[in-house]
Formats: C-alpha cells, sequence, structure tokens
C-alpha cells in the first residue's frame, strides 16, 4: 500500500489476540514511538472482541491511548474466499468469537460487554443445527 518496508514494524511471537497487543506496545516503546492512536485491524467479526481484549490487554489503557476498530468493508455473502473459507468455516469462527465475548472476561483476557439475547438465541441455533465453534 505504498509504506516503505523500513517504516513497518511487525510483532512476530504472539499466538492469540492478547498477545498480540501487549507485545505490540512493547514493540512501539522498544522503538520510542508513543502511541496515542492505535488503529487495530480485523476481520469483521473480530471487531467487538478485539476492541474488549485491547481495553484490557494495552499497558496504557484508560490512559491517553485512543483506539479505533477497522476491518475489510464487505457485504457477508463476499465474505466466504480462499483466505477465510467457506461460509460453514465462517459460522464457526463467529461461534468461536461469541464463545469468547461471552467467556473471556471471567478469564482476565478482556473486558465485559454484553451480549443480546438475539445473538445469544442465534448461537444456540447455529449449535442445534450442528455448528461446532472454532
Amino acid at each position: 500500500m505504498g509504506v516503505p518496508r523500513g517504516q513497518i514494524l511487525l510483532e512476530t511471537e504472539a499466538t492469540n489476540t492478547g498477545e498480540n497487543i501487549r507485545l505490540s506496545y512493547r514493540v512501539l516503546r522498544d522503538n520510542h514511538i508513543p502511541a496515542s492512536r492505535v488503529i487495530l485491524v480485523q476481520q469483521p467479526f473480530m471487531e467487538r472482541r478485539v476492541l474488549a481484549t485491547f481495553l484490557h490487554q494495552w499497558p496504557e489503557q484508560g490512559q491517553q491511548t485512543h483506539a479505533i476498530v477497522t476491518s475489510p468493508q464487505m457485504g457477508l455473502s463476499e465474505y466466504p474466499h480462499p483466505t477465510v473459507g467457506t461460509a460453514s468455516n465462517l459460522i464457526t469462527y463467529m461461534l468461536g468469537a461469541l464463545e469468547r465475548i461471552r467467556d473471556y472476561p471471567q478469564k482476565g483476557f478482556q473486558v465485559e460487554q454484553v451480549v443480546t439475547p438475539c445473538a445469544l438465541s442465534a448461537y444456540h441455533w447455529f449449535l442445534q443445527a450442528g455448528y461446532n465453534p472454532k
């Protein structure tokens, strides 16, 4: 996208979203780059979870760092493709994301969020239909 390679810093050690946030903070700190604004780029179905994780895991949470979340702008019918998988894969990933939004605050991984009764109803419908969360 036109950014010179030498201007890109990569965090390459993380094995999960929380680690990626904490270790990205470290990469910025170690390179003496203050972060007052952060753009979190994620898949559309992961936006809420990545923000909830950021709000809990970023070391300067609540101070002077403002985060926005974005993802590729595409309709649901465009989303299943070779880099994501089939529509069935997408459903199982979304079910897993909902489980993490629901369960991870109690594990200390992210801030609490409201999961609506409608979302929970859809979640249970897909489980009954045989989909397994990933």
